[in-house]
């Protein structure tokens, strides 16, 4: 039986402005989203990326600070005890792929403390997620991880969002996956910092979201043209109150009128 998830909370600090970014624990809220399984390197130390998730005619790369895994007491391993659930011991935990995406199989990291996990998008993403690979022994769980999501390269920047995965606590030898991520409407997470605390990260893979492609101004249909189709749009649903953005309303305020109407002969014979 799946234990329950965590409750996550943004923490903020006192004088820090509200975080944009919002926390979430499952992949199902990674709408329009791709996971990557990591894949184990056949050598005790191998690269970590980079990863491609490829979305239609864009393609975002996820990259590692070039500098690892050469750093002092980083390490990058492959697959860490193969226990895959369910396994014939009863040692993992079944995830709902919808919710915990991931195999079981992955990236083992450690290092000293003050060693993060740092990676950089190709192009700002409007989410960004981690499944970690956990294991307890009796009274022993392995601590919570962070991700931390910037809207500035390195790790460094603005920060958008937090968000900390769950170190349950069985009484016995268990795995379980746990996938937490950030989510940010304004499409602008450019890094992610996973901080380190010395002891064992597992990751299993991750997954982002693409940014979503800007509104194309007086465009009612949607098709990219802005032409007699988007004037007709308007015209059908004068003087409505419709769903903002939709049935003609290009201005996204719920109405269709003269403001609608303005903006597709502003933006007339446009092309995006």
């Amino acid at each position: 039986m799946r234990h329950c998830k965590a409750v996550l909370v943004l923490v903020l600090a006192a004088a820090s402005p509200l975080l944009a970014g919002t926390a979430t624990s499952t992949f199902e809220d990674f709408t329009g989203g791709m996971f990557i399984n990591h894949v184990p390197h056949p050598d005790t130390i191998g690269p970590y990326g980079p990863f491609e998730f490829a979305f239609g005619d864009q393609t975002i790369t996820v990259t590692r600070d070039p500098d690892w895994p050469d750093e002092p007491g980083v390490d990058a391993l492959g697959s860490f005890g193969g226990f895959i659930a369910p396994d014939p011991q009863g040692w993992g935990v079944v995830a709902d792929p919808a919710v915990d995406p991931g195999d079981y199989e992955g990236r083992a990291y450690t290092a000293d403390p003050g060693e993060d996990i740092i990676l950089n998008m190709s192009a700002p993403v409007r989410a960004f997620g981690a499944t970690f690979k956990h294991f307890t022994a009796s009274s022993m769980a392995q601590g919570d991880r962070v991700i931390l999501a910037f809207d500035g390269p390195d790790g460094i920047g603005n920060l958008i969002g937090q968000v900390a995965s769950n170190s349950f606590q069985y009484a016995g030898f268990r795995y379980y996956l746990d996938f937490v991520g950030v989510v940010d409407e304004n499409n602008g997470i450019q890094s992610v910092r996973i901080v380190g605390d010395g002891d064992w990260t597992l990751i299993d893979g991750i997954a982002v979201v693409p940014a979503a492609a800007a509104p194309c101004p007086g465009d009612a249909t949607g098709d990219g043209l802005v032409n007699f189709d988007d004037l007709n749009e308007v015209l059908d649903h004068w003087e409505s109150s419709v769903a903002p953005g939709t049935d003609g309303d290009v201005t996204g305020d719920g109405l269709v009128n003269f403001d609608d109407l303005n903006e597709v002969l502003a933006e007339w014979a446009a092309v995006c």
